[in-house]
């Protein structure tokens, strides 16, 4: 690699080394925001920033519980972190098996 800039070492050989790890880090990282409550219900109070799985406590009042639409929304809630896992299976294995496995 003589010859080549910091960018073009970066890009050519540590970037596609790296690319599993990455990929796993930003999958669990997008689960875990995703999955976000606590944060989301306790400092957020505009309703139009709130995520998804905290709407669905909007359908739980005191006396009476909308189980149809929690079912609804909690299926669409579920779609995209189940897609991006179905898409992106092989590389979470990788990127997990990538930092256990020597060789």
């Amino acid at each position: 690699m003589d010859g080549c800039s910091v960018h073009r070492i970066f890009f050519r050989i540590v970037l596609p080394m790296t690319s599993s790890v990455i990929s796993t880090t930003a999958i669990i990282n997008m689960i875990y925001n995703w999955n976000e409550f606590i944060f989301v219900n306790t400092f957020i109070s505009t309703d139009s920033y709130k995520t998804l799985t905290v709407g669905v406590q909007n359908f739980i009042g005191q006396y009476t519980t909308d189980w149809g639409a929690i079912g609804a929304t909690l299926m669409i809630s579920i779609l995209p972190i189940l897609i991006a896992f179905l898409i992106l299976s092989n590389r979470i294995v990788e990127g997990i098996a990538a930092g256990s496995v020597k060789g």
